[in-house]
């Protein structure tokens, strides 16, 4: 393990942020407290973070805001539809945003005993925004879609649970995503009938781009058979030390190509199936746990045997394509960035770098992402990148 240089990281960052007001939503709370958190986003200016309280609360509507939205528990602010549904309810929806969202888990729900649960999905339009240990779950749709919009998640579970429509775990079109860790799980049909047939784990579409690393995704079973785990163009897809199973009698990939794939594993459980392109480097990921403050913060490399990664931190994301210099792309604002230094991997290619992090109350919510590149190849070969909000 190598421990790299914590004050340059930390310390050149730290003041960045103006001051942040934290509104606290309490769905128990005393009167005059925010009870939902569609309320504390009315009230909040750009910069601010809305720290939700343990308890079910209702779907929102992010519009044109910058904040942080974060569970003080993650895995105990579950969202999704009131009892006594309002007709024609509206999923989750971030739009013209940039939102940063921790630990919620977005749920279908049951507004009447005799109905069968509303579908909930989770909608990014025209927005930046990243996901951190968040479980996205419908009954009857996609679980989260991601248009015209650019979108990273971390140890997130999307999972379609189908009744009816398609059960798609993630749909990307003419959006950029990355993914570390979690899982993205087609539809398990709960009910026979129907004849939609898309049960895919992952569906890009359009222009669009992902890139993600040590992940697993599963094609789901529909009423007309099992579905591929990923469906995407050749060119838009990589995906690096991932699982990606077909569902029953189906591919785990249906693509016109072979797609961008290094040290995945691959099963299929139909015939006639593309697979990885050849000659493919790509450095793989994933971290220890989020960032917390008076804690050591790990990111684990896989890259070639003895090969050399450079971190790469950036206080913001972004999408650029230098195709002749990095594969697949540079996913940090290079406005923002600095080289945290370098080191090599061992003799099965696995590196872990880490950082001490200041018990510095100040960098609560503040946001940092890493990267690692090797250099060892033309272009460069990039991982996705990890971090995100300091807890």
């Amino acid at each position: 393990m190598r421990l790299l240089a914590t004050a340059l990281v930390f310390g050149l960052f730290a003041g960045l942020s103006p001051g942040q007001t934290v509104h606290v939503v309490d769905v128990n709370g005393p009167l005059g407290t925010f009870w939902q958190i569609q309320h504390a986003i009315d009230a909040a200016a750009d910069g601010d973070v809305i720290l939700v309280r343990p308890g079910f609360y209702w779907w929102f509507l992010a519009l044109g805001v910058d904040v942080t939205i974060r569970a003080e528990t993650p895995g105990t602010v579950m969202v999704g539809y009131p009892t006594v549904a309002a007709p024609n309810p509206s999923p989750t929806t971030f739009a013209e945003c940039e939102v940063h969202v921790v630990g919620l888990s977005f749920e279908p729900s049951v507004v009447s005993p005799f109905q069968s649960p509303v579908n909930h999905t989770v909608s990014v339009f025209d927005s930046v925004v990243t996901f951190d240990d968040c479980q996205f779950r419908s009954a009857g749709g996609t679980s989260l879609v991601v248009f015209n919009s650019r979108a990273n998640l971390q140890d997130c579970v999307v999972e379609s649970v189908s009744t009816v429509g398609q059960g798609i775990g993630l749909a990307v079109e003419n959006s950029d995503v990355t993914a570390v860790g979690g899982e993205f799980l087609g539809s398990s049909v709960l009910a026979t009938g129907g004849s939609f047939s898309n049960g895919h784990g992952i569906l890009l579409s359009e222009d669009s781009h992902f890139h993600g690393s040590g992940f697993t995704a599963l094609g789901g079973l529909t009423p007309v058979g099992g579905s591929a785990a990923v469906l995407a163009s050749p060119t838009n897809f990589w995906a690096s030390d991932a699982v990606l199973e077909g569902g029953p009698g189906a591919c785990a990939l249906e693509s016109s190509g072979p797609l961008n794939l290094d040290r995945c594993t691959v099963i299929d459980n139909g015939t006639g199936c593309v697979g990885a392109a050849p000659g493919v480097s790509l450095v793989g990921v994933t971290r220890s746990g989020p960032i917390v403050i008076g804690a050591t913060f790990s990111v684990d490399y896989k890259t070639a045997p003895f090969g050399m990664v450079t971190t790469l931190v950036s206080t913001d994301t972004a999408s650029v394509f230098l195709p002749q210099i990095i594969t697949p792309a540079l996913w940090l604002d290079p406005a923002l960035l600095i080289n945290a230094g370098g080191a090599s991997a061992d003799a099965n290619g696995d590196l872990t770098v880490s950082w001490s992090v200041p018990a510095t109350p100040a960098l609560v919510d503040q946001r940092y992402w890493f990267q690692g590149v090797s250099p060892s190849t033309i272009p460069f070969s990039a991982s996705p990148v990890v971090g995100g909000v300091i807890r």
